[in-house]
């Protein structure tokens, strides 16, 4: 490996390791509500409870990443394949992925954990071929390689899944588009789907960026295409197994001013709470202050978009069918890679 373990990237794809960073997290979401007026439960026992709770999280946390990276380091890799997918869509967190390979002429079940927009971003199908990273002491503790661990000359903007054997022809193979729910403000509409096709990464890049620059603004920094009203399409290769693999993301987009205002709100409602006599007396008191501040500096986000559906049921302004464009760009683009193909394989068979 020439790349060094990424923890933001287990983050990112670990489904065990975003839990329990929640753990972590998710008790001091309820600290506030000790300073609202007339809570009984003590400021001190509930204290000593979210600590205790953080650290059982930081606990797992560490000793989920300490195992990882002994996987990094130590572990051994070996070609397997999807035997099964437990997915129910967008609501789960998580998708369980059964693998197995051979080790020492035996065989080995693996369980891992996936996040729900990991899945969606890899599309993994049952038989699909993986190299496995696992533990040679306990052959059962493994992981998907190229998902968790970078590798050199392998990933280009983000990684995909690996082609299995049985789609592996000179047709493109379509799958169920499926919507997803926004883990982040900037994007609350997502649809991914995969490609399967013969081409190579650069001539599926050469007809995507050609696709792009006819039909619609290509912004190659960034690696996707502007379709409209911040809707946005991105481009996803890698290699798993050493194979090409494609993927697209679309994307629609809140301004970013969401994602500004809501930290510098929280800090402004922090310090002016300090810097003013507290709205009611005891120890709640600046608590309390802080908590109606807050709500006071959020407020103007809710009245902004009330404005703004009001303006827009005034003036009957249709929205975007974001489904429905993603489909027919995703058409295209398919359309697009067919007459590639149909090129490629003229000029062979000349």
């Amino acid at each position: 490996m020439e790349k060094k373990f990424d923890y933001l990237r287990i983050l990112k794809v670990d489904y065990a390791t975003y839990f329990e960073c929640w753990i972590m997290v998710v008790p001091w979401f309820f600290y506030p509500m000790l300073f609202l007026p007339d809570t009984k439960v003590s400021v001190s026992s509930w204290t000593l409870i979210t600590i205790c709770i953080s650290l059982i999280g930081l606990i797992l946390l560490v000793r989920r990443v300490l195992f990882l990276r002994y996987l990094y380091i130590q572990g051994i890799d070996s070609i397997g394949y999807v035997i099964s997918i437990k997915h129910d869509g967008y609501r789960e967190r998580q998708s369980m992925i059964e693998l197995e390979h051979e080790y020492l002429d035996e065989k080995y079940k693996i369980l891992t954990d996936l996040r729900h927009s990991t899945f969606y971003k890899y599309h993994f199908r049952k038989g699909d071929n993986i190299i496995i990273r696992f533990n040679p002491k306990k052959p059962t503790d493994g992981i998907i390689r190229d998902a968790y661990f970078p590798q050199h000359n392998n990933s280009t903007s983000a990684t995909v899944s690996q082609l299995s054997d049985s789609v592996a022809e000179n047709k493109l193979t379509y799958m169920d588009n499926r919507f997803l729910l926004s883990e982040f403000v900037f994007a609350d509409v997502w649809l991914s789907d995969r490609i399967d096709t013969v081409l190579s990464y650069q001539q599926f890049m050469d007809t995507i960026m050609e696709f792009a620059r006819n039909n619609y603004l290509l912004d190659e920094k960034r690696n996707r295409i502007v379709l409209k009203n911040n809707f946005i399409l991105k481009t996803n290769a890698s290699k798993f197994a050493d194979k090409d693999i494609f993927s697209f993301e679309f994307r629609r987009y809140y301004h970013r001013i969401y994602a500004i205002y809501v930290p510098i709100a929280f800090i402004m409602s922090v310090i002016v709470a300090f810097s003013i006599p507290p709205l009611m007396e005891g120890p709640r008191g600046v608590g309390f202050t802080w908590i109606l501040l807050l709500m006071l500096f959020l407020l103007p986000i809710f009245l902004v978009w009330m404005a703004y559906e009001i303006g827009r049921g005034i003036r009957n302004i249709k929205t975007i069918d974001y489904g429905k464009e993603a489909e027919r760009v995703y058409s295209e683009i398919l359309d697009a890679v067919r007459e590639k193909e149909k090129e490629i394989a003229e000029i062979k068979d000349e």
